[in-house]
């Protein structure tokens, strides 16, 4: 949703504040830094190959 918090939280079905905190939570956590773009697109791209990987792994015979 382009880092809108209102948006996100009308598609989850959730209050925007509730939002705000687990983004907060996984900030808090993971060290993250949302206005950081280059460790955006790298948590992104990380995303990414972790999805091919579980697909590749759910479709070996």
């Amino acid at each position: 949703n382009k880092q809108s918090v209102k948006q996100t939280s009308k598609q989850i079905f959730v209050h925007y504040r509730t939002v705000v905190y687990r983004l907060q939570k996984i900030a808090d956590v993971s060290g993250m830094d949302y206005d950081n773009a280059t460790e955006m697109l790298t948590v992104r791209n990380g995303l990414i190959i972790y999805r091919l990987i579980e697909e590749m792994q759910n479709h070996v015979v």
